[in-house]
């Protein structure tokens, strides 16, 4: 799953001369450098559209940070998903206990 959000950093990377010159480049290149790892963390699965992968590329952002941070979002999320499936139904074929 994180190898997949590679193909979004890649494509900002190239894509970063469409960029540069905006408004949002601008405002957008600060808050990269300040809130990196977390917006990153945060940000991957509910942004739509690989944005999240798109921008940290595009703003040059690490690739190892960027891949750290998408795996350990996926790695918790999946893990999540699986935790709340099982228990969730055992509640569901006994639900007195």
């Amino acid at each position: 799953m994180a190898s997949g959000e590679m193909v979004g950093y890649f494509l900002g990377y190239k894509g970063r001369s469409f960029v540069r010159e905006g408004r949002m480049y601008a405002r957008m290149q600060p808050m990269t450098a300040k809130y990196g790892d977390r917006a990153i963390f945060f940000a991957v699965k509910p942004v739509p559209f690989e944005i999240a992968g798109l921008w940290a590329g595009t703003a040059r952002y690490p690739i190892v940070r960027f891949f750290i941070s998408v795996t350990a979002e996926n790695v918790i999320r999946v893990t999540l998903v699986c935790v709340v499936s099982h228990y969730g139904l055992k509640l569901l074929m006994n639900p007195i206990g």
